[in-house]
């Protein structure tokens, strides 16, 4: 695993937030139990196996599944 110096570190978690606030917003709409609502990688992981369930339909159903999947 390459070593990162700070600002690379600094742009990654940056990264890194705008993706789980983006999963976070997109599943606020869906039909999802509360406590899967936020962005966690456990969440992402339920959410790879489980959400499509009754989500398939969603609007942004397949943009999420996609940000789920870099957060895992």
């Amino acid at each position: 695993m390459p070593v990162l110096n700070y600002q690379q570190q600094r742009t990654v978690g940056l990264l890194r937030r705008r993706q789980t606030q983006r999963f976070e917003q997109l599943i606020a709409s869906m039909d999802l139990p509360e406590q899967r609502k936020y962005g966690s990688p456990n969440n992402a992981v339920w959410f790879i196996r489980h959400g499509g369930i009754r989500n398939r339909d969603h609007n942004h159903f397949d943009e999420a599944y996609m940000l789920a999947r870099f957060m895992c």
